[in-house]
């Protein structure tokens, strides 16, 4: 384990080792058995009393973290059904879902659970592991043999991970030796595979781990502060999520982990930056998932993982919508593979891995796919549009897939100004700001001003009865602007009339006063000056109303 983290790994082996010395015989065939099963048990004890992901830098109790996984079944139209439901109906399992969604703990957890039960004797095996479908059919080979034998009073429960992350000669292994155990009739066994694998070695009912809905994704993320010793409010983050366009990442538990290990490191407004996070989810889901855990997927197709993304990147600039019917998608893709000069590479095998190792872009329904998150969808076609030629006054629309790819260029002054003109909404200017994109002041300072002209109902501005100016706007976007921006708009606001100017002017000096910077005497006579015989100003922010006179200017 690594250093930090205390864990007393005889929470759990206790419990099984007491039942494995209720096996009496005591020949050389039954105690070599037995070691073997001690062995095994011990090891797995030890990983599975805790959690470590990318990213962590120290490991979790998984007692501590885990929101109980609850499981679902089309066919029964249900999403609440529990393991201990499957164990009381005697029924084996084969558990689906995508990557990063929670097979391994689901599992480990259910570990932890069932070592501490009289009625339950549970083997959990990593499949990853080096040697352990061997491991499996030797388990099971002691079981037939009667070298291992259980008291009647106990149930072995074979707890099976990665399915998807073994060889296919491994698989034959493990689903044989499956075939077995159920025919002795003396436990139950539970198999976790990705999504959209082929398990027709294993005759079992299929199910699938049930996203986070709302409580189990607060509940989680409060277990994780509480495990970090962070402080992180589990509701206001899950809500600037949603508001942030991150909503779908608060279902996915690896994602959800991602974002709370940011939000609780050196930097934690990483996750308010757009790009940074989606990119890093991407990453983690395309690439680091797999290797962190040491699988290498088998392949049939000559193209490496960042051919395979590209490939992605032309599917998602395609599908103007989440999902689409399969000819546009085959279409992406044959026309990548064309392009890419790879048309020996068959378009159907191709999706069927793509869906299988990233679980971002999956078939929905028999004639359809669809991307998983909408915020990846936007990054990846984002990314695609500006490798092939990125020009804001071609942009038709100013939404989430623009502002990517404004952001991913290396110059954004022209999207910026560009998107201030054309739209009364500043959706893609603000993500800009927040992702702290590259851009002259100046050039933009001057479209902040035309917006504000040419879109005049996005704000209201009026002398009350009190002769007290007052502005307001729900398109407060100062505090999220540079020092320097901030700077040019105040001092480009001074230069003209009216009331576009004057609510630049205003809002700008608001936001000085906020983040405490020092106000020129030139810009406090100008106040005073505009003000006239007003006694102050008012500026609506989103946070309440602020007041602005000259003495305050002055102070």
């Amino acid at each position: 384990m690594s250093d930090g983290l205390s864990i007393d790994v005889s929470s759990i082996f206790p419990y099984l080792e007491e039942k494995i010395r209720s096996w009496l015989h005591q020949d050389a065939a039954h105690v070599e058995a037995r070691e073997f099963l001690r062995s095994h048990l011990r090891t797995v004890a030890n990983d599975a009393i805790a959690v470590q992901i990318i990213g962590m830098d120290k490991p979790v109790p998984i007692l501590d973290i885990y929101q109980p996984t609850r499981l679902s079944q089309k066919r029964l139209q249900r999403t609440d059904i529990d393991v201990q439901e499957l164990l009381s109906q005697n029924k084996s399992a084969i558990i689906f879902a995508g990557p990063g969604h929670g097979k391994t703990m689901f599992l480990r957890y259910t570990f932890n659970r069932l070592a501490r039960s009289t009625e339950y004797f549970p083997v959990l095996f990593e499949l990853r592991d080096r040697d352990a479908a061997t491991a499996v059919q030797k388990l099971v080979k002691y079981l037939e043999t009667g070298h291992l034998r259980p008291p009647r009073s106990s149930r072995i429960v074979l707890l099976l991970d990665g399915y998807d992350e073994i060889s296919i000669a491994d698989r034959g292994v493990i689903s044989d030796s499956l075939r077995d155990f159920a025919g002795r009739k003396c436990g139950n066994f539970y198999v976790t595979c990705r999504s959209f694998y082929d398990t027709g070695g294993l005759t079992a009912e299929h199910f699938h781990i049930a996203e986070f809905d709302r409580l189990d994704a607060e509940r989680f993320v409060a277990s994780f502060a509480n495990a970090y010793g962070t402080s992180i409010n589990p509701a206001g983050l899950l809500d600037d999520l949603h508001q942030r366009g991150f909503g779908d990442f608060a279902d996915h538990p690896l994602l959800l982990a991602l974002i709370c290990i940011l939000r609780s490191g050196p930097l934690p407004e990483i996750p308010r930056t757009a790009i940074a996070l989606v990119k890093r989810a991407l990453d983690t889901l395309t690439i680091r998932w797999d290797s962190s855990r040491g699988v290498r997927r088998n392949s049939e197709i000559d193209l490496t993982g960042d051919e395979r993304i590209r490939c992605m990147m032309q599917i998602a600039y395609t599908m103007d919508t989440l999902s689409a019917h399969e000819a546009r998608v085959e279409a992406a893709v044959k026309q990548h593979l064309h392009l890419t000069h790879r048309t020996d590479v068959n378009t159907d095998k191709l999706l069927s891995e793509i869906a299988q190792w990233y679980g971002v872009l999956i078939p929905s329904s028999v004639s359809e796919w669809s991307f998983t998150h909408r915020t990846i969808h936007d990054y990846l076609a984002a990314r695609f549009w500006v490798d092939s030629g990125f020009r804001p006054r071609e942009v038709q629309a100013w939404n989430t897939r623009a502002a990517y790819g404004a952001c991913l260029s290396t110059n954004a002054t022209e999207s910026m100004c560009v998107a201030l003109r054309s739209d009364a909404e500043v959706h893609a200017f603000v993500e800009c700001l927040m992702n702290k994109v590259p851009f002259e002041a100046s050039d933009v300072a001057s479209a902040v001003i035309d917006h504000f002209e040419i879109f005049p109902d996005v704000y209201t501005g009026r002398v009350t009865p009190d002769r007290r100016l007052t502005l307001s706007t729900e398109q407060d976007f100062f505090h999220h602007t540079s020092d320097d921006l901030l700077s040019s708009a105040v001092q480009l606001s001074r230069t003209g009339t009216g009331a576009a100017h004057d609510l630049v002017f205003w809002f700008g000096l608001s936001e000085y006063r906020r983040r405490g910077l020092q106000i020129a005497e030139s810009i406090v006579t100008e106040a005073r000056t505009r003000l006239g015989n007003l006694l102050r100003a008012e500026v609506e922010r989103h946070d309440g109303v602020e007041y602005l006179s000259p003495d305050l200017l002055a102070s």
